[in-house]
């Protein structure tokens, strides 16, 4: 698969952006105006499976790319965040 991004941004960078613009709430709505590989989508997700927060996201992409990075990519994170057990690369349980 030929994916644009060589390098998209750090999930845990973005991590840190949420919360503290959020102020570490679990609750919340972040923009995000260039949403590249989708990292910002990623991150809220993965911190809404660590800590049962309600926080939601709205991306905004007019790249080409979009079905082939971006909604790949959230939809691998849900996926995975749902899955909370894993064997041999595989969920064995889905906490969806």
């Amino acid at each position: 698969m030929d994916i644009p991004f060589s390098y998209p941004k750090s999930i845990f960078n973005v991590q840190e952006c949420i919360n503290a613009g959020l102020s570490d709430s679990k609750e919340g709505i972040v923009l995000d105006y260039f949403a590249g590989s989708g990292t910002t989508a990623h991150a809220i997700i993965e911190q809404n499976s660590k800590d049962n927060g309600h926080r939601k996201y709205i991306l905004v992409e007019m790249g080409t790319y979009f079905e082939k990075a971006t909604h790949t990519r959230v939809k691998k994170a849900i996926y995975a965040c749902g899955a909370k057990d894993w064997k041999n690369g595989k969920p064995t349980s889905r906490n969806t």
